[in-house]
């Protein structure tokens, strides 16, 4: 008999949990005002094309030091893809933030693009400073190929963040549009470029 009256205060105690679980409000779809579209395959194409260019620039740069006699025109072009490379990453997805109304995201984007590289190449040569002790004499030493291992895992973490969590605008906000018309004119038609930003 007591056994059967704890099973009951059992079941019926689990039973008063589930009737409040049930009982809670569901949680509430969020307002149209905090809902917001994902615009991060722009960052990503500006990062993209960015990282081509890296890749572009390090090829001229390889080409050029295997030439004989060394090539100037390829060091130019490998200097210039470079500093191509260096705009794109940096000033390429904060103009999108601007272009898509997220101006006020501009300065987190641009500080995180420097930012996230910045520390991850110091603390990439601190801990390659104290990890490796065998291979200082060496021509490319152990904490110069852990700072730059972290100056690229910081560029690619800042690369991640901007495209996931800075690229989005509220969702009534229309996106911005250019589209050409043909104004027909005596004589002739005019051509015009329009548009909503």
């Amino acid at each position: 008999m007591g056994r059967s009256r704890a099973w009951l205060r059992l079941v019926g105690g689990l039973a008063a949990l589930g009737l409040v679980a049930s009982g809670r409000p569901a949680r509430a779809e969020p307002s149209p005002s905090e809902q917001t579209t994902w615009y991060g395959w722009e960052t990503l194409t500006a990062d993209g094309a960015a990282i081509a260019l890296f890749v572009a620039a390090g090829l001229l740069d390889e080409a050029k030091r295997k030439s004989s006699p060394p090539d100037p025109t390829l060091g130019l072009l490998a200097d210039a893809a470079l500093a191509t490379g260096i705009a794109a990453y940096v000033a390429g997805p904060p103009l999108m933030h601007i272009v898509r109304g997220n101006g006020k995201k501009t300065g987190a984007s641009v500080a995180l693009r420097l930012g996230l590289p910045l520390a991850g190449a110091i603390t990439g040569f601190v801990a390659g400073d104290v990890a490796c002790t065998s291979n200082r004499d060496q021509e490319v030493s152990c904490p110069l190929i852990t700072g730059v291992l972290g100056f690229v895992a910081g560029g690619i973490t800042a690369i991640v963040i901007d495209a996931a969590a800075l690229a989005r605008t509220p969702a009534g906000r229309a996106a911005p549009a250019v589209q050409p018309v043909v104004v027909p004119v005596a004589g002739g038609a005019r051509f015009v470029l329009g548009g909503h930003f």
